[in-house]
C-alpha cells in the first residue's frame, strides 16, 4: 500500500467511520511506527499535523515518560487519537476513536507507581527473575507482556521472548485478576507450541493471532492498575 498524507488521512477517516478492515489500520500503524522509529517525534508530529481533513494538534505529552497524543477535533467525525510511545528499547503507535468530547482524567497513581518500577527496570540489563522481589517482578513480566502486544502483537511477544516467561507471567496475571489477558496468553501459548517454533507459528497461523490481539485489546483490563491494586496502596507502599 502506498503511504503518503491523502491515503493515511483516507484509512484514518475509515477508522473513525468504524469501516476500516483489520489489515488496513494494523498497515497504517505499521507504517506510523516506522515513520517513528526512522524520523523521530519531531517529525513524526509534522507528518501527522500534515494530514488533510483532520486538523490534528501539536501533540500532547502523555502521562508516563516517553508518551504523546495527537487529536484531530474535526466536526463530523468521532474523536481521533493516535498516541506514541518512545523510549531506548520499546516504540509503539496505536490510533484509536473516542467519541464526543474528551476530559483529560486525572492521572492515575497507580499507573504512576507501576511505571515508575518499569522504566527502572528498562534500564537495567535484563532481571535475573529469581532474584526480584514479588512487586518488580509482576511489573517487568506484565510490562513485558504489555509492551510487546501493543508493538506488535502476541505473535511478537512469543517470538520475542521465544516463550521464556509465558508460565511465569500467567502466575502473575492471575495474581492480579486478569483473568481475560490470561486466557489470551494461553490460547497464544498452545498455538506457538504446536509449530516448530513461535516465528513459525506466528507466520503459518496469522488470522488466529490477530484475533488474540484483537481480545487483548478489547479485554478492558487495565494491567498496570490491577498490578498496582494488589501490590501498592495508594501512597506508594508496596503490600504483599
Amino acid at each position: 500500500m502506498n503511504f503518503d498524507p491523502a491515503s493515511i488521512a483516507a484509512i484514518l477517516k475509515a477508522i473513525a467511520d468504524g469501516t476500516a478492515s483489520f489489515e488496513a489500520r494494523a498497515s497504517l500503524e505499521h507504517e506510523l511506527l516506522t515513520v517513528l522509529k526512522a524520523e523521530g517525534n519531531e517529525r513524526f508530529a509534522t507528518l501527522v499535523a500534515s494530514l488533510p481533513g483532520h486538523e490534528f494538534g501539536s501533540g500532547q505529552q502523555g502521562q508516563t515518560p516517553g508518551a504523546m497524543s495527537f487529536h484531530s477535533p474535526k466536526s463530523g467525525y468521532p474523536q481521533l487519537v493516535v498516541e506514541t510511545f518512545e523510549n531506548a528499547d520499546i516504540v509503539s503507535v496505536n490510533v484509536s476513536v473516542r467519541a464526543g468530547e474528551e476530559t483529560v482524567p486525572e492521572p492515575d497513581p497507580r499507573h504512576q507507581v507501576f511505571y515508575e518500577v518499569w522504566e527502572r527496570l528498562l534500564g537495567e540489563k535484563e532481571p535475573e527473575l529469581d532474584t526480584l522481589e514479588p512487586w518488580p517482578k509482576v511489573v517487568y513480566l506484565v510490562g513485558l507482556l504489555e509492551s510487546e502486544v501493543m508493538n506488535g502483537g502476541v505473535g511478537q511477544y512469543l517470538t520475542n521472548t521465544d516463550g521464556r516467561s509465558v508460565h511465569a507471567t500467567l502466575a502473575c496475571l492471575e495474581q492480579i485478576g486478569a483473568a481475560k489477558t490470561a486466557a489470551v496468553l494461553r490460547a497464544a501459548w498452545k498455538i506457538g507450541k504446536e509449530a516448530d517454533s513461535f516465528a513459525a507459528a506466528w507466520e503459518s497461523n496469522s488470522a488466529a493471532f490477530e484475533e488474540l490481539d484483537e481480545r487483548f485489546l478489547e479485554s478492558g483490563e487495565d494491567l498496570a492498575a490491577l498490578s498496582a491494586d494488589r501490590f501498592v496502596d495508594c501512597s506508594g507502599a508496596v503490600g504483599g
